[in-house]
């Protein structure tokens, strides 16, 4: 169920509609309240608060149209500033754009004072023949629209500052740092309580022949209910050994976990519970998904080097921050794929991202597209130099030593130079020799 409100939160977050739609809810509210409260009180107000039915009623009418129409420069700006990005960067990087808060922001407070202010205008009227002017509103409604004008100041801002690739990139290498802290908790070297227990091979091969659980759906698996999955195998005294982790896409009648024992599985309300536990979207979002990130740095730096766009910088400037990425992974621990309940049972076999995973996600299309390029592949090495200096693992060492063996072996074949291969050849050595003084 958390995690289920969890990725419902995602969602509202990521939508230009939610921040908007609860403003102008609380505009409505404050509509109809406030004028009661003036109603009150406004014999008690200094005279210098206090205003004319007609000014009151031009106020109102000028806030009210002046704020629709800034509302439709910030939807058109807003618009604008998708469509570059989805051309430019990616289509899959509207989820970021549309993720910060200012524009929505923006957007609802020009139609939560546009709202307001119309609200207001019909208690601005004769009653028994007597004027009634809700002077504090009237007051507010301007603080609201001088508000929303700095508000719109700060939007044209960061419109112009997020339309430039570097800002974006470092956004987006920002949430892939904080989906690393979250899914990757445990520092290297940390001591723990307990050293997880490891299930034998024969156990492990028991799981693979449970009974099966079938997606019911088509899409990517954005979430696995952990807790929720946990707290049913032990009612129901199974395990379950899962054959998809966030990020995969499965069909309907993909087989996506194994019950065992094999004679529980065949029972349809417990199948039926735990693939409830497997939240499938159209879209991977990082929530559980670390490769999710990674892929976003990996498209922008891949399209900056097609020849269409031609913006090797933009790539470079994508590879150092997945670098520091990498190399922060590398110095976290890898959660164990066995997850046990509260008695110390086997509850759960999972498939966690690896080290190994992450950093062939990161370079492997990079390289393959730009291998032609040498300023591309000394850059990658020297990420790998960098990712050299903080792994600790030997598993880790030898992923690094790959990625820069295939990244220098591309170079040989693909640059013409004979100085651009040594240069690449270079870092190459420079990778080696912090591998051999981190051993």
């Amino acid at each position: 169920m958390q995690v289920w409100l969890i990725n419902l939160w995602d969602s509202f977050r990521t939508s230009l509609w939610f921040i908007p739609s609860l403003l102008i809810a609380i505009a409505v509210i404050l509509g109809f309240m406030l004028p009661e409260v003036d109603s009150t009180i406004s014999s008690e107000l200094p005279d210098w608060l206090k205003t004319s039915g007609s000014t009151a009623r031009s106020i109102l009418g000028a806030l009210s149209s002046a704020m629709l129409a800034t509302a439709g420069v910030v939807f058109s700006a807003t618009v604008v500033t998708l469509s570059i990005t989805a051309s430019q960067l990616g289509p899959r990087l509207l989820r970021n754009f549309m993720g910060q808060p200012i524009a929505q922001l923006t957007l609802g407070c020009c139609l939560a004072t546009c709202v307001y202010s119309l609200l207001l205008m019909r208690k601005v009227d004769d009653y028994d023949g007597e004027l009634f002017v809700p002077h504090l509103s009237v007051i507010i409604a301007m603080a609201m629209a001088l508000v929303t004008l700095c508000i719109v100041v700060y939007f044209i801002h960061y419109v112009a500052q997020s339309v430039q690739p570097s800002n974006v990139v470092a956004s987006i290498a920002g949430e892939l740092e904080q989906t690393i802290d979250r899914l990757f908790p445990e520092r290297v070297g940390k001591p723990t309580e307990k050293a997880p227990r490891k299930p034998s091979d024969g156990e492990l091969q028991s799981l693979r022949k449970g009974a099966t659980v079938e997606a019911t759906e088509a899409g990517y698996v954005v979430a696995i209910d952990g807790p929720g999955l946990l707290k049913a195998t032990k009612e129901s005294d199974v395990t379950v050994y899962l054959n998809v982790r966030p990020g995969d896409f499965v069909t309907r009648g993909t087989i996506i976990a194994l019950v065992s024992p094999h004679d529980r599985g065949g029972e349809k309300q417990l199948t039926e519970a735990i693939a409830k536990k497997f939240l499938l979207e159209n879209r991977r979002t990082p929530r559980q998904d670390v490769e999710c990130a990674v892929n976003d740095l990996v498209e922008i730096a891949v399209r900056a080097l097609s020849p269409g766009i031609n913006d090797p910088f933009t790539a470079l400037v994508c590879i150092d921050r997945l670098g520091a990425a990498a190399a922060h992974l590398a110095q976290r621990g890898i959660p164990s794929p066995f997850r046990f309940d509260d008695e110390d049972r086997l509850r759960i076999v999972a498939r966690p991202y690896t080290f190994h995973s992450v950093i062939n996600a990161a370079f492997d299309q990079i390289r393959q597209y730009g291998a032609s390029s040498a300023a591309v592949s000394a850059r990658l090495m020297e990420a790998l130099v960098r990712v050299a200096e903080s792994v600790n693992r030997e598993e880790d060492r030898q992923d690094v030593l790959r990625q820069a063996d295939m990244i220098v072996d591309a170079a040989r074949k693909s640059l013409i130079t004979p100085g651009d291969v040594a240069d690449v050849e270079t870092r190459h050595q420079q990778v080696l020799k912090t591998i051999g003084r981190s051993t």
